[in-house]
């Protein structure tokens, strides 16, 4: 699992800034020359581990997705956020360097300046996303409450309708009849093709506004270099 980590906070999110930092909160920083090893003994157990489960999920990355592409386009001189490889099957990671990255940038200009759009769009939602990051989940809690999150916004509304239309359970309703029955069963299946018809036109909109806005960045682009 590859994820943007961070320490939750009830204000928003705090993403580690420095390789100190993010030691410290993983329990692997430098033991102080002040502190002996008397001082270790007289700490208790749960004191060594404890930095070991500030860092918490606030957005996850699949399959051949990348990350870190933000930071050497602003030429920031570090790191905004720090990101976590998980996997209890082994994982791989490929790594690019800057000098490597900012080289494509140049020989494909109107292609980088489309990526680096990406890129800012990216990074601002990553900073939405720390900003929820206020309760301590680990990662498949965190999954559970994405999931759930969408569903309520994608359908929480449709279901509070369809309970607000139901009778209440102390009518009294008549049986109806075997016509009745038929035109409702056919009236059922015609709403569940309509619902399927409205799914399908949800996604072939979304997949739309995608084409629309790589066209614009595209002509935006070319409007620029044109000479």
């Amino acid at each position: 699992t590859l994820a943007f980590v961070g320490t939750p906070h009830f204000k928003g999110g705090i993403a580690p800034y420095t390789v100190s930092e993010v030691q410290s909160a993983l329990g692997l920083g430098r033991r102080p020359r002040t502190q002996t090893d008397e001082e270790d003994k007289d700490k208790e157990p749960e004191a060594s581990g404890a930095h070991q489960h500030d860092l918490y999920p606030y957005k996850l990355f699949g399959v051949r997705s990348y990350l870190g592409e933000y930071e050497p386009f602003a030429d920031l001189p570090s790191r905004v956020a720090f990101a976590r490889v998980e996997s209890e099957l082994g994982a791989e990671v490929l790594v690019l360097h800057k000098k490597d990255l900012l080289e494509l940038k140049g020989e494909f200009p109107g292609a980088a300046q489309i990526w680096i759009k990406v890129a800012r769009r990216k990074e601002w939602h990553r900073g939405q996303l720390l900003e929820q990051l206020t309760q301590k989940r680990n990662y498949k809690m965190f999954a559970l409450h994405t999931i759930q999150t969408f569903y309520r916004n994608r359908f929480g509304k449709r279901m509070q309708k369809d309970r607000s239309a139901k009778p209440p359970t102390s009518m009294i309703i008549v049986p109806p009849s075997p016509v009745q029955t038929r035109t409702n069963s056919v009236s059922q299946e015609s709403n569940g093709e309509i619902q399927r018809l409205r799914g399908k036109v949800e996604v072939m909109d979304q997949r739309m506004l995608e084409i629309q806005t790589t066209l614009d960045l595209i002509v935006e682009e070319m409007r620029a270099n044109r000479p």
